[in-house]
């Protein structure tokens, strides 16, 4: 039905879009097999990148903010199975702690004693200029919480955005730091799909009231392009549902094909009624003058 037809989740796989999802062309693709291989060895390649920022100057020096972050990564990898693994300034404090500490595994922990914290962050920063930025910046005021995803279908994607969201904001943000949702490729890919959700309709609606103005123009009638769009609206409704129903994913593709289906059909309507009288006035025959005109516009259309 239409109304079951407008529930379709309108989103994409942002990895393979560019393929051919009714023949799964992309499976030949050599990129595919080495994102593939890359996947299979690293399981988690695609990152969510989570900005931790502190209200204040310095804040991320102070040890319970930097065990908040290193919880919020906990939480990832434990509750969330697309979620391999997650990289934080933690990790960077506890590998220099188990360093200094000789080595051990047991002192693969954060260093409780604030001094202990700026020394390491010292260290760091000591190195190549600007080697440590991506890590954490100048003012110590901003960190990257970096979540790798395995997959980038629709599901996972709005599964992990929507999880990795509301932990930060029923159990991290307070009055001292905050965390930003919404970076790198799940971000962008959450973003995206949102926006061909939201622009299927709009693209849609906006060519066929173009056209509509169009017509009214080229024709000089209020109705004739209400006439006209009627058999394309239709058209598209049927050519999604036959497109859902053969499991091709509505996508961006759909997207923008939708708004050209709307011009180039519209456009053989015009060209159909202008034949139709150029063919009307040499026979005087309206059946010829149609089949005429049907065979001739259709037939350009097609080839």
């Amino acid at each position: 039905s239409i109304i079951h037809l407008l529930k379709i989740n309108v989103e994409q796989d942002n990895t393979y879009t560019i393929h051919n999802r009714l023949t799964k062309s992309w499976k030949k693709n050599e990129i595919y097999q080495m994102e593939m291989g890359i996947k299979e060895r690293f399981k988690g390649i695609y990152p969510l990148t989570i900005l931790i920022h502190a209200k204040e100057k310095e804040g991320l020096r102070d040890v319970q903010a930097l065990k908040k972050i290193e919880k919020f990564a906990r939480y990832l990898e434990d509750n969330i199975p697309e979620i391999a693994a997650t990289k934080s300034i933690c990790d960077y404090l506890k590998l220099m702690n188990r360093f200094i500490q000789g080595g051990e595994e047991k002192y693969y922990t954060l260093p409780d004693h604030p001094q202990q914290v700026n020394d390491y962050l010292y260290m760091y920063a000591q190195g190549e200029p600007g080697s440590f930025d991506s890590v954490i910046d100048w003012d110590y005021q901003e960190s990257p919480l970096t979540a790798y995803v395995c997959e980038t279908s629709k599901e996972t994607v709005k599964r992990v955005y929507e999880l990795a969201r509301e932990y930060a904001k029923t159990h991290f943000n307070d009055d001292k730091v905050e965390a930003w949702v919404g970076g790198g490729t799940i971000g962008i890919a959450r973003a995206f799909n949102v926006n061909i959700s939201k622009w299927l309709f709009l693209t849609v609606l906006l060519s066929a009231g173009l056209c509509i103005i169009i017509i009214m123009l080229l024709l000089q009638s209020l109705t004739a392009g209400f006439f006209l769009i009627l058999s394309e609206l239709i058209t598209l409704v049927i050519w999604l549902a036959v497109l859902y129903l053969l499991g091709i994913e509505i996508n961006s593709n759909v997207t923008t094909s939708s708004a050209i289906l709307m011009g180039v059909g519209v456009d053989a309507e015009l060209y159909f009624l202008y034949r139709f009288r150029e063919e009307f006035q040499i026979s005087g025959d309206v059946f010829s003058a149609l089949i005429k005109g049907f065979s001739l516009v259709r037939e350009a259309v097609l080839l």
